[in-house]
Formats: structure tokens, sequence, C-alpha cells
């Protein structure tokens, strides 16, 4: 790992951006990395941008960026917690997604606010977040629910889902040196189905689902063994349900200080071309699991690819 690798954060006018340079901060202070603020500036000539706006607009629209990202960047000196963090602004003319993109092939995470970004490019943070895990190899982390500066910091556990197959490994990582980094307990839960099973089995109470269960807590003590040998000051408590993962993980994190996914589960095919189809939809989505998680999740969540 490249420690000269900084997080960088998407910066915009919105209070969601700066609840997510004040995380992104204290991730850096944390980790002793550098912090980049990115914020995209609507130009001339991009897609979109209706020709008839006069020229005074875009410059004035810079002036108003750069007041932004000061404003982020006095935000995020304030969490250096009494160390120096080194901070750099980046202001560039393009969409947000390919700016970000610009940076992300350098960065160890990108970090984006809940909501922000629609008020000038008409695309939800989702999209961006699925850009970015799609055609990146850093974590995504998208911050919501985070407390104000004066209340307390958030000091619940770490929460991941595994599924058992090597999707989970991004997962797996990114929580448990999160939860090492912050002296916070990780519960990994495993749901060893994709489906409701009250569905295909309404009297359950009749099957014996022992031997699944007891199957899913094996593989889940396997895919754990070498992690917890890593990382043996980290306390581990672990999850296993006969259900869909999205509404255990939602309840598992309901008084987390952070939850991890990865950007694809079980069956997933990350490796087809862009452009490619698979089901009728393209690739360019993430998983269903963490794109419900990304609009569902009360605290932030980090999207590991």
């Amino acid at each position: 790992m490249n420690h000269n690798r900084p997080i960088v954060v998407a910066v915009d006018d919105s209070s969601s951006s700066l609840e997510a340079v004040r995380w992104a901060a204290e991730c850096a202070v944390r980790r002793e990395w550098p912090l980049v603020l990115v914020s995209a500036l609507l130009a001339p000539g991009h897609y979109g941008v209706p020709a008839t706006i006069p020229t005074g607009y875009f410059h004035n629209q810079e002036i108003e960026s750069r007041k932004v990202l000061e404003h982020a960047a006095d935000v995020a000196t304030r969490e250096d917690r009494g160390r120096t963090l080194a901070i750099e602004t980046d202001l560039r003319p393009g969409p947000v997604i390919g700016v970000l993109l610009d940076h992300i092939q350098t960065a160890e995470m990108v970090v984006l606010g809940w909501r922000g970004f629609d008020e000038f490019t008409g695309m939800l943070v989702g999209s961006v977040a699925a850009a970015l895990t799609t055609h990146g190899l850093c974590p995504v982390a998208v911050i919501r629910g985070l407390p104000g500066s004066e209340e307390p910091a958030l000091n619940g556990p770490v929460v991941v889902g595994v599924d058992g197959t090597d999707n989970s490994e991004p997962a797996l990582r990114a929580a448990f040196d999160e939860a090492s980094l912050r002296g916070a307990t990780l519960v990994v839960v495993h749901a060893w189905s994709d489906y409701k099973l009250s569905v295909f089995f309404p009297n359950d109470k009749e099957f014996d689902w022992t031997p699944h269960e007891r199957a899913a807590q094996a593989t889940l003590s396997q895919t754990l063994a070498g992690w917890c040998q890593d990382y043996p000051h980290v306390t581990v408590r672990t999850v296993v349900v006969p259900d869909r993962p999205v509404r255990n993980l939602l309840a598992q994190a309901e008084k987390a200080q952070l939850l991890v996914v990865g950007s694809h589960g079980r069956g997933s095919n990350t490796s087809m071309p862009i452009g490619s189809r698979r089901g009728g939809y393209t690739n360019m989505l993430i998983g269903s699991t963490s794109h419900a998680l990304l609009q569902s999740a009360r605290c932030p969540l980090i999207i590991a690819r």
C-alpha cells in the first residue's frame, strides 16, 4: 500500500458534501494519508450545457467554486486533531464522474456525500458511485448519518457483509482495517440465501435448516481464519442468517459507525467489458445488495471492489 496515495473527496456546496469532508479528513488523519478535495466545474462545450448561457456565468461559477473548496479545506483542517494534515484542492472543468475518474486510479479511497451533484449534473450519487466502483480499483465511501460537529462521534461496531466467495475479500480487507484503526468490534454478516426463503418454505418449522446453517457457519469460519490471524486484536462477532442480506445488514448497521460491502456478490461477473449486457442490464450497475444499501443505510457505507 502506497501511503502517498490520497483520500479523494468530491466537493460541492451541499451540506452532505461537508459531512463527507469531515469523515474523510478524520480518516486521513487516522492513516496519515494526504487529502485531496475535488470539485467539478461546469464549462462551455460540455455535453448538456446550453449554448445560450452567458460567458460571464462560468467565470462567476469558478469564483464561487473556489470559495466552496476553500471552505471545505477549512472544515478538513478542524479535524486534524493537532496533527498536520496534507490538504490539496483541485478544481477542474468537466462532468463529476469524469473529474473523479481522473483521480481514482491514484487514490486510496474516494469519498462522496449522500446528496449533492444532482443540482448541477442531474445525476444521483448512486450513478456516481456505480461508475467509480466499475472503473476504479479503490473503495468508494458514501457518507450519511454523520453526527454534527458538536455531537458525540459514532462509536458502534463496523459491520461487513460477506457471501463466502472471493468477491468478499476486498470488503473484508477494508472492514478489518477500519475496525483495527477505530478500535471497534467487527460484526461479520453472512446471509446464505439471496432470497426470502419463507416464500418457498412457508412451513419452515417443518424444514430442518440445521445442516445448511452449519455449512454456512463452516464456510464463514474458513473465510475469516486468515483475517483473524492478521488482526488478532480485532474482536469479531459473526451473524449467520438464512435470509436475504440487505435487511439483515441494515438491522446490524442501525447502531454501527460504518457498514462495508463488496461492489458485487454471489454470481456476479465483473470482468465483462463495459457496455456488454447481462440479463438486460449493463455492468455499469453495482450489485443489488450494495445498490439497496446505498439507498437505505443510515450510516457511512464503504463499497469495496
